[in-house]
């Protein structure tokens, strides 16, 4: 059971790539009409691109972690980085979210995952975060998965995702 600790939004997102049961569920946004795997790492405010024609969950793993310094007893400090993955279901014959932010939590023990609906949005309950990017507020649902401090990835340990029938 090989325990991977990522430092960076790359390295989440390494992770995830390399998890078939996550590709297999993630879906596509279409860049001038060539589908890409909607896997990515964005910025705040960094515009993304393809969501026109994007179906499926669309996973953007935000580059710049939430982080803090917790101090010690030994009077030094501890720098901690939280992660932040956001997913918007885009239209799609399967709704998948659910088996994404599922799939993240396994590989991520620890994590936590909000879900942001239209029911959540029209009774001002949403304490999701903006998306960073106007053109990627749509979708059929919303949630954001919460790595925890210093986060670890447990690869090959749980069953995977199921296939589409």
């Amino acid at each position: 059971m090989p325990i991977v600790t990522p430092t960076t939004a790359e390295d989440v997102y390494d992770l995830i790539a390399s998890e078939a049961s996550l590709i297999n569920a993630i879906g596509t946004l279409d860049f001038d009409g060539t589908p890409s795997l909607a896997l990515f790492v964005v910025g705040d405010g960094d515009p993304v691109e393809g969501t026109e024609r994007a179906a499926g969950v669309a996973v953007g793993i935000t580059r710049n972690p939430d982080a803090k310094t917790v101090p010690l007893s030994s009077g030094g400090a501890m720098f901690e980085r939280s992660f932040v993955i956001r997913l918007i279901q885009f239209n799609a014959e399967t709704l998948r979210i659910q088996e994404v932010c599922e799939g993240l939590l396994r590989l991520f023990p620890g994590s936590h995952v909000s879900y942001l609906g239209a029911p959540a949005i029209r009774a001002g309950r949403s304490q999701v975060p903006d998306l960073g990017a106007p053109s990627i507020v749509a979708g059929r649902g919303q949630a954001v998965v919460r790595l925890p401090p210093n986060p670890y990835a447990l690869r090959d340990v749980w069953p995977p995702i199921p296939a589409e029938p």
